[in-house]
């Protein structure tokens, strides 16, 4: 959930069977029986617009954020083939399978309509654990819009990745990745943190509107590097992690 600047509250997360088109009167199934779904509510809690990310396969909403202007950014999942169903411009992606899931990211404009979207993935599940038809809860993708409009994504990452500034290789285990993108979805950075360990993700980003420093958490049961010999955690032993970024440093 995330409340835009005029007072609006935008909800988003996953549906399975039938979904009620824009919580009203009418309602219909999904394709795949399952899917996910963004809602804009005003501040008086009337709907404003609701769109639909459904298909043949299946998809999930895992965060939201609002832009100055009112756009929405919304993270999430998806597996088989799936359509953004918006007023206007239909976007639509698809993943290799269904046990083939990919990091989506998604552009509203405060209208509700298909700004952009973007796919992350190679060919292998992306979120371990998480497939079409899955009931199983996951954390992330992460997403939080900088004071200067610019995009940072957090999620877990089990095989390739490639956010724009090429491929994040992976080794089929999970992995942090934390990207930076322009407002129109443009790579500016991006960053794989891991070891051979399973058991590591993002949990939740955001920045500092004063300075644009990146703060993530996530879960880390290995040893992560973040650059100057800075490393935190310990093998085989679970434990939160909390990491603040400096961009500037990032980008060098």
């Amino acid at each position: 959930m995330a409340v835009g600047p005029d007072g609006s509250i935008i909800v988003g997360g996953r549906l399975t069977g039938f979904t009620e088109f824009g919580f009203d009167d009418r309602s219909g199934p999904s394709p795949s029986g399952a899917g996910a779904f963004l809602l804009k509510l005003v501040g008086t809690g009337k709907r404003d617009w609701t769109d639909l990310i459904q298909g043949e396969g299946d998809a999930l909403v895992s965060d939201i954020d609002v832009d100055a202007r009112g756009n929405v950014i919304a993270a999430g999942a998806f597996a088989g083939a799936i359509s953004i169903v918006t007023r206007g411009v239909l976007g639509a992606h698809q993943t290799s399978g269904p046990a083939d899931s990919d990091v989506l990211l998604v552009k509203l404009s405060s209208a509700g309509t298909h700004v952009w979207s973007l796919k992350f993935g190679d060919d292998s599940a992306q979120l371990d654990g998480w497939s079409s038809g899955s009931t199983r809860i996951i954390a992330g993708p992460s997403v939080a819009v900088d004071a200067a409009g610019d995009i940072v994504l957090g999620t877990g990452v089990a095989g390739g990745v490639d956010f724009g500034g090429g491929l994040l290789g992976g080794r089929q285990d999970h992995d942090w990745a934390v990207a930076k993108l322009s407002a129109g979805g443009e790579h500016i950075w991006s960053q794989r943190f891991g070891d051979p360990a399973a058991g590591q993700g993002v949990v939740a980003i955001d920045t500092d509107p004063r300075t644009s420093a990146l703060m993530v958490t996530g879960v880390n049961d290995g040893i992560m590097d973040f650059g100057d010999g800075m490393t935190v955690g310990e093998a085989g032993k679970l434990s939160a992690v909390v990491v603040k970024i400096d961009p500037q440093w990032i980008g060098r």
